[in-house]
Parts: structure tokens; C-alpha cells; sequence
């Protein structure tokens, strides 16, 4: 079967590995002359638009014999599509909520194609009949409990089916048939909830990224679509740290408040001390899709998700054939220097007929546009990144599945993007030191899990075991500290180089079930994060050539170790077949071990300076109860009330803990109240997602200093984000589809900060970066255009409200004014090729994200990336 991919905004994207999951959908029907008819029509209203193509091959008749057939998929209607493809049956059948959400068991083995149907509906609801020796319909029994279902009839002799819609392989007849359907929404399955299900069965607001949509518009990185996720906020800051918040969950210090998992195994550090501000950036070639969860999520993801969650969902090898896909691009940005390009590839290969690999890899460079006029450097902020990926799938039996997975990704940058005000600067100019003297950054992520999963009995295991490697080297332009001691050196440069490695170790293992109307799930985890031994060094710098000549002060730090142990439950109470409640809670215990610092040079003086060691621990307990009621198979309301944290830690001023100050500062927490409905209407036409929310945060972290001069954390303050979100996203023609969200975020302190601490809040204060009103609207469109040539065009747009910058010890912070942005692309497919061209940020837009008052170097602002143009050309095979 040909590769293809299917866009859908806000979900995501199908490519050759799970095009089969949507075949079973209606074929568009739109002749070439109504195509561009219609297109003209959608231009003159609307400007651009993009749609919908699900091209449905028809398979070889095939005589029926025994067939080896490796089928494993969490509902029946996913079994019944594997079963088509390997076995050259064609399947008839209905589309309903209630054959969506039916469990299929694994069949691994050679049957006969009537053996596998037995087998595969064996206790279900459904039986089948043979139309012919190779079309067979699917049907649900009447009575029966899948018929019960929300949405489904409940009347004697009617079965409650969706007109039948054909699988790969189905007849030119049924084909006409599926041609005539109304065109629907694609449904979308995630695991936020750490299974598989329906995005409009998870009681929680969750946005979901197509990875084939970031890759056709070369949008890679975390600040190129956080924009496009309601609640997300991004900072970019010094030393290539990436702030996340949501909901307004962050203060811009600190420990994470956002945690970061690749497929469900965490890779962001727990703790400030051990590289926990520096989440990965995750190329989207090998991405399947990126869901983001908002609200805290504690119970099931433990430490440092109590704003919420960020999910990388990689593509898992297939055992169903050969396919592949690679791309190749070239871009340019406004002020840039030369430009950038792309070259990224990934194969799926069958070993046999239960073990298969999936392997990927890229090579990137985005071009440089902030310039150094004083050194004649242009593009200093060039960013080069490669890395690749490999996973092998191994099913060994019926009951048992093994996923092994390796990723590296390397990234260097020669300087941040940071303006500098200064006098005799412009824009997009700066005049920090180059390379890793100044504000450069080299940094290499390796990320390796082994995901195993059996049933032993009626009981499902899974075991989730990682180990993630960040080496990073980064720099800061100290000059304006000290420019004074480097003079003594004959330069008036000075620079910071830091060198970290943080290796991170993770084991999860759960088990679940099913009692009655009970579903319940059990696990324990365990995670230890280990800073390695750090060299920091001050330099005295020559501010023309980078290059170091002196050593002002060199700092050792020993290893740093942080560990985690949690043990988790939840369970899920089925009253009726429409009323569920769930309820969970998980017991944490958190603990960090820091070891003095040892600092020579010429600024800590002839005497070495030997910092405080310390440690710390506490306990937490995080819960979770979410009531969801399904008024029908696609729409439901929902409850929940959750919790989160972030750990303590050490503090380690000398003097302080001498005077008797407190030795650790403990958790902060997050409560949230959130109600919700979502579903789809308008024969599934228009899907929408509304939630109210209310978020409690106590006990921030905040920096004191005690007099004289003695600094430490405390936890002091409290605060509050209220509001709403509204996502829609709706098909009203053939190939069109629009979606857009609006969000309003109340994000304030509800009690004042001490008067010892090194920063200003009270309570009124809004908390930082976060905008009261923001909101996004995508429209796409495909089209017919000549022949065998396809087209399609799009734009999304994206408003930012004013926001204002981190708090500081006067009061006096940064203003950040609201900004719109705007994306077009527009390209062709034929056959299995596909070229894009995309403009990012068409009108240039100056919007302000980071920087000025408040931060570590006042003068210096973080923008978003000017306008960008740029082609991809793809194939898949």
C-alpha cells in the first residue's frame, strides 16, 4: 500500500503506519472542475482553506486460505482493519461509538479468515455474515450491551448501526456507497490518561499536535507551536533554558511546573539543581503526535506536572510491510545570514512476522538572524541539530509485547537569540561575546526506554523502564560583572561556561483490570536523577577573538542526586453504562542530596571557598476524582478535581544555615476545580471542547534574603488561575476544515510574598508572561487541481494578549505587548510526493516573549523568530 499522510488541525497526523486506522472512512468525492470551482469560492470568503483526503486503494482479490495474521489493537474496529490488510478480506462495517470502544483480544498465528472472525468476536456484540467468499458485514447483535451504548438505539429490532462504511479492499459498489457519506471529523485516540481511548472520552482538557503538521511547515521546536496550544506558555532565557508554563502555572525559577514524557517515560529532571529547567526540544520526524495536558496531573505523573503535562508520542514499527518517507527542504528568514535547510528520513522495516524495526534520523540548520555589528558577525544565533532514532517491536507471544527504543539528538547554537538595547544597536543586533564565551549553547539528549507489556490472566502488566542522558555545555556573557578583574588580564571580556550532565533513571511498572463495573489500575515508580560532577569556570575573555586568557574562578561541584519514590492508584466505578466516577490519589516521597562546591581562582582568593552541602525529603500525597456522565456516544460532561507538586529541596547558604535559618524548604502545591463538556454534533461535523477552571497554588517557592545577607528559598504566598477555554473545529464543506480556540486565563497572587524576599508580589499582582485573553484559528483546505494533482493551502493565526514579565525586588516589571502572528502554506501532492511552501510569521511581527526588567541581563529581549519562508519536498514509499 502507498504511504499517505492525513492532516487534521489540532490532532495527529496519520502517516504510513497508522494510515490503515482510517481507511475504513468515506472516500471524498470532488471532481477536479468542482474542486477549483469551490476553491475560488472559499478564497474569495475566507482567503486560503485546506481539507481531508483519505485515499482508499483497493485491494487484490485474494482466495481464501490460511493467512498468518499478528493482530494486536485495544478496540475491535482497529482488530478488523489489521485483519483486512493482512488477510485480503474485504469488511463491512458500522462505525458507531459502541463498536469503537469494544475490547478485541490478540490474535497471533494461522487461521483461516473465518477462524480469525470467530476468534476476534468471540463474546462481543457482533456477528458477521458472508455477503460473498471475500466481502464479509459486521453487525451488532440486537440486545446487546455494545448496542446499549450512549448513542446507540435501544429499540427492539433496531441494531443501532451508522450506515456501513468499507474498509481497503471493499468492492466498487460498496466504495460508491462510502463515496456518498457525509464527510466527518477524524476521531482522535490518545493515551493522556495512560491508555488508549477516544480524546472525546478523557475527562480533562487535552490539545492534541499532528507531527506531520509541524514537519510540512518546519515548525520543530517547542517556540515555534506552543502558540498554537491554549493555556502554554514559553519563555526562551539564558543558558538555552526553556520556561513552560500552563495556565499560568510558573514563575520563571525554580523547578519545572510542566513535566515532559517520550512515550510515557519522563525526561525532564525533578529538581532546579539537577538540570531541571532544560527540557528537550524533540525533532517531529519521527513523532506520531504531541499531546498536551492541561491542569495538574500528579496522581498519574507525579512530581512537577501540577500545571500540567507534555507527552511526546513517538511511531511504533509495524509488522504489516515495508514503508518509509523522506524530506528534504530549504529556508530563509528576515535579516538572516545565507539559509537553512532540512534533510530528514525514517523506514519502516519487518523482520518477521513478529518483529519489526523503525528507524529515523535528520540533519537541520536554521539560520542565524541577530547580527554583531562591532565584531562584523552576522547571524551569531545559528543553530545546527542531527540526531536519529530506532525502535524494534518484538511480540514473542500472544500475551507479551516488547518495545525497545534509542534516541539522540545533538543541538548547537552559537549564540541565543537575544536583542541587546545598548547604544549604537538596532534591532535584531546584539553585541555579546561569540561562541561559548558569550551566550552559546552545545547540547546532546539521549533518551533510551524499554516498554514491555503482558496479560497474565485477566490482569494487564506493564513495565516502563528509561534512562535519559543531558550533556550540556553553555555560555554567559559576564562581562558587565566582571569587566573589572578581567582588566587586570589586558581584556575587558568575561565569560561563564558551564558544563553539565544529568543522567536520569526511571521504572515504572502497573497493573490493571477489570472487577464487574470496577476498572482499577495499581503502579509504583522510582526515578533517580544524578547531576555528574560540574566544572563551571568565570574567564577572562578578549572581547574581539572569544578567545579565554585567564581563569578567574573555577568551581567544582560533586555529583548531585535526586530520588523519587511514588505508589499510585485509581479506579473507575461504572454506575450505569452513561455515569462514570474515578477516583485516584499516590504517595510520593521526594528527597535531594547536594555536596559542598569547591571554588578557587583569583576571585575567591588565596583561600579555597567551600559551600554548604545539604539535604532534604518530604512526603506528598496528590489526588484525583473526576465524575464524567455520557449523554451520548459523543458528548460528554465531566468533573475533576486534581492535584500536583513540585519538590523541596536544600538550601545552601553557609551563613544562613550557621545562623539557624531553615535547612530545606518543602513542596509546593496545586489543587484544581475543573468542569468541562465536549463532544461532536452536526453528524459529526463540528467537535468542541469547553471547560471552566479554577487552579490553586500555595506554598510557592520564592528567594528570600534574611538580614544581613542571608539568602534562602521559603515557601511563601499563595495564588490563583480562573477562566475558560473553548476549542472548536468543524467540516462545514468537503475539504475544508476550521478550528480555533479562545482562552481567558485569571492568573494572580492571592497573598502577599514576605518583605524579606528578593522579589516584590502582592496580592492582585497578575503572575508572569501570562496573557488574560489569547486565541487561535486555523482554516485548510484541499482541492482538486489537474489530473492525478491534488492541492492545498492554509493559514493559521494566532493573538498573544499583553502579558508582564517576572516579578522583581521593586515591583517594577517588564510589559510585554500583546502581538498577532500569522502562518500561510500552500503546496501539491501526486501520488506518493508532496512539496509545501510556507511563510512563518508572514507580517514580520516584533512580539516580545522574554527579557528586559527583571531578568539577568536588563537590556536584553527575546522575540519570536522573524518572518520565514521556506520549501519542503517529501516522499513516501
Amino acid at each position: 500500500m502507498a504511504a499517505r499522510n492525513y492532516p487534521f488541525p489540532g490532532a495527529g497526523t496519520l502517516d504510513e503506519d497508522s494510515a490503515a486506522e482510517i481507511t475504513h472512512l468515506p472516500k471524498l468525492q470532488n471532481s477536479t472542475g468542482r474542486g477549483l470551482s469551490m476553491t475560488r469560492l472559499r478564497a474569495a470568503v475566507i482567503g486560503v482553506a485546506f481539507g481531508l483526503l483519505c485515499d482508499i486503494g483497493q485491494a487484490q482479490e485474494q482466495p481464501l486460505r490460511t493467512v498468518t495474521l499478528n493482530i494486536d489493537a485495544a478496540t475491535m474496529a482497529k482488530a478488523l482493519i489489521q485483519l483486512t490488510q493482512q488477510s485480503g478480506l474485504q469488511l463491512i462495517f458500522p462505525t458507531d461509538g459502541g463498536v469503537a470502544r469494544l475490547p478485541a483480544p490478540k490474535l497471533v498465528g494461522s487461521f483461516t479468515p473465518e477462524e480469525a472472525l470467530k476468534k476476534l468476536l468471540a463474546g462481543s456484540s457482533l456477528r458477521y455474515e458472508f455477503i460473498n467468499a471475500h466481502t464479509v458485514a459486521i453487525r451488532t447483535t440486537e440486545g446487546s450491551r455494545a448496542e446499549q451504548l450512549p448513542g446507540s438505539s435501544s429499540k427492539e429490532g433496531d441494531a443501532g448501526e451508522d450506515p456501513p462504511a468499507t474498509v481497503e479492499g471493499a468492492s466498487p459498489n460498496n466504495k460508491q456507497a462510502a463515496q456518498q457519506e457525509p464527510v466527518r471529523l477524524q476521531e482522535v485516540v490518545v493515551t493522556a490518561q495512560k491508555k488508549t481511548e477516544r480524546l472525546l472520552d478523557v475527562p480533562l482538557s487535552v490539545s492534541v499536535i499532528s507531527a506531520a503538521a509541524l514537519t510540512d511547515s518546519n515548525q520543530t521546536q517547542l517556540k515555534d507551536y506552543y502558540s498554537s496550544v491554549p493555556g502554554l506558555t514559553y519563555q526562551a532565557s539564558i543558558l538555552g533554558q526553556q520556561l513552560l508554563s500552563i495556565r499560568g502555572i510558573g514563575n520563571g525559577a525554580g523547578a519545572p511546573t510542566v513535566a515532559i514524557t517520550i512515550d510515557d517515560v519522563p525526561v525532564s529532571a525533578s529538581s532546579d539543581y539537577t538540570g531541571g529547567s532544560n527540557p528537550p526540544d524533540i525533532d517531529p520526524g519521527d513523532l506520531d503526535h504531541i499531546e498536551v495536558l492541561r491542569g495538574p496531573q500528579g496522581t498519574l505523573y507525579g512530581a512537577n506536572s501540577m500545571g500540567g503535562l507534555i507527552k511526546f508520542v513517538t511511531k511504533d514499527p509495524s509488522i504489516s510491510g515495508y514503508s518509509g518517507r523522506v524530506e528534504a527542504g530549504v529556508d530563509t528568514v528576515r535579516n538572516g545570514a545565507g539559509a537553512g535547510y532540512l534533510v530528514r528520513a525514517s523506514g519502516n522495516i519487518p523482520l518477521s512476522g513478529n518483529i519489526a524495526m523503525r528507524i529515523s534520523g535528520f540533519d537541520r540548520q536554521d539560520p542565524g538572524y541577530i547580527n554583531d555589528p562591532a565584531l562584523h558577525l552576522n547571524g551569531v544565533n545559528k543553530t545546527g541539530a542531527y540526531g536519529g532514532r530506532a525502535s524494534l517491536l518484538l511480540n514473542p507471544s500472544d500475551h507479551l509485547s516488547i518495545k525497545l527504543s534509542a534516541l539522540y539528538q545533538h543541538n548547537k547554537t552559537d549564540s541565543s537569540p537575544e536583542e541587546i538595547a545598548a547604544p549604537g544597536l538596532t534591532s535584531r543586533q546584539t553585541n555579546l561575546l561569540p561562541g561559548l564565551q558569550g551566550d552559546g549553547i552545545d547540547t546532546t539528549v539521549q533518551a533510551y526506554s524499554a516498554v514491555i507489556k503482558a496479560k497474565l490472566g485477566n490482569i494487564d502488566v506493564a513495565s516502563l523502564t528509561g534512562y535519559n542522558v543531558t550533556d550540556a555545555k553553555t555560555g554567559f556573557d559576564a562581562t558587565a560583572y566582571f569587566a573589572g578583574p578581567a582588566q587586570q588580564y589586558g581584556v575587558g571580556g568575561s565569560g561563564i561556561i558551564y558544563n553539565n550532565e544529568d543522567r536520569t533513571f526511571t521504572q515504572e511498572v502497573r497493573f490493571s483490570g477489570s472487577l464487574g463495573v470496577v476498572d482499577w489500575r495499581v503502579g509504583g515508580f522510582y526515578k533517580q536523577d544524578r547531576l555528574n560532577p560540574t566544572l563551571d569556570d568565570i574567564y577572562a575573555t578578549d572581547l574581539t577573538t572569544g578567545a579565554a586568557v585567564a581563569d578567574l574562578e573555577h568551581d567544582d561541584s560533586q555529583t548531585r542526586i535526586s530520588k523519587q519514590y511514588a505508589g499510585y492508584g485509581d479506579l473507575a466505578y461504572h454506575v450505569t453504562d452513561r455515569l462514570q466516577v474515578q477516583f485516584g490519589g499516590r504517595e510520593s516521597h521526594d528527597s535531594l542530596a547536594v555536596p559542598p562546591t569547591i571554588s578557587t581562582g583569583p576571585l575567591v582568593g588565596a583561600t579555597p571557598f567551600v559551600s554548604f552541602g545539604s539535604q532534604s525529603g518530604a512526603n506528598t500525597f496528590t489526588y484525583l476524582a473526576s465524575p464524567q456522565f455520557n449523554i451520548s456516544a459523543d458528548l460528554m460532561v465531566y468533573a475533576r478535581f486534581a492535584s500536583g507538586y513540585r519538590p523541596g529541596g536544600p538550601n545552601l547558604n553557609k551563613q544562613a544555615r550557621a545562623a539557624g535559618l531553615p535547612a530545606t524548604y518543602g513542596p509546593d502545591k496545586t489543587n484544581s476545580y475543573e468542569a468541562g463538556i465536549k463532544g461532536e454534533v452536526l453528524d459529526r461535523r463540528l467537535a468542541f471542547d469547553a471547560s471552566l477552571y479554577r487552579v490553586n497554588w500555595s506554598d510557592i517557592q520564592v528567594f528570600v534574603v534574611v538580614p544581613p545577607s542571608f539568602g534562602l528559598t521559603e515557601n511563601a504566598g499563595d495564588a490563583k488561575s480562573q477562566g475558560f477555554e473553548l476549542s472548536l473545529e468543524g467540516r462545514p464543506v468537503s475539504g475544508l476544515t476550521v478550528a480555533g480556540w479562545v482562552d481567558y486565563d485569571d492568573a494572580v497572587l492571592t497573598q502577599n510574598f514576605p518583605s524579606t524576599s528578593t522579589i516584590a508580589g502582592h496580592s492582585g499582582d497578575r503572575l508572569p508572561d501570562t496573557a488574560k485573553i489569547s486565541a487561535h484559528v486555523s482554516l485548510e483546505d484541499e482541492f482538486a487541481l489537474a489530473g492525478a494533482w491534488r492541492g492545498f493551502v492554509g493559514a493559521a493565526v494566532g493573538y498573544r494578549g499583553e502579558r508582564v514579565g517576572l516579578f522583581t525586588g521593586n515591583g517594577i516589571r517588564q510589559d510585554y505587548p500583546s502581538y498577532t502572528k500569522t502562518d500561510l502554506h500552500l503546496g501539491a501532492k501526486y501520488d506518493t510526493w508532496m512539496a509545501t511552501i510556507y511563510v512563518n510569521n508572514v507580517g514580520d511581527v516584533r512580539g516580545l516573549i522574554n527579557g528586559g526588567v527583571g531578568t539577568s541581563r536588563p537590556n536584553g529581549y527575546y522575540y519570536i523568530t522573524p518572518r520565514m519562508i521556506g520549501l519542503n519536498v517529501a516522499k513516501t514509499f
